[in-house]
């Protein structure tokens, strides 16, 4: 798939992946009981195709986080950390890359059977 209609579906799937995990929130802190987006995130750079493209999606899906918390109703201190939940994502994509280099997402082609 060429690079914008799969960023711009992406950027649409995790918004809402992102909008669903904003209904369930827990009061007074406005905290999110469960994030269906971090999984979307996950797989979004994971099929990033080179360098260039991970950067690109790495910087959209902090702005992208970012405008969710900041449209719904997020404290300053969620919209201010939004970005920290992209590092999450690196760091398991790293960690995937490092300990599973043969499975896709990870610079291999092979699926996850168990």
């Amino acid at each position: 798939m060429p690079a914008v209609p799969r960023t711009i579906i992406w950027v649409l799937v995790y918004v809402f992946a992102s909008l669903l995990g904003r209904i369930i929130i827990v009061q007074p802190n406005n905290v999110g009981v469960v994030w269906p987006a971090a999984g979307v995130a996950l797989v979004w750079l994971a099929s990033a195709h080179d360098r260039t493209q991970l950067i690109i999606d790495t910087v959209l899906l902090a702005a992208a986080t970012t405008t969710v918390i900041a449209l719904t109703d997020g404290t300053t201190s969620q919209i201010l950390f939004s970005p920290l939940a992209v590092v999450q994502i690196l760091v398991a994509i790293w960690l995937l890359r490092r300990w599973l280099p043969h499975i896709w997402g990870a610079g291999g082609r092979q699926q996850m059977n168990k």
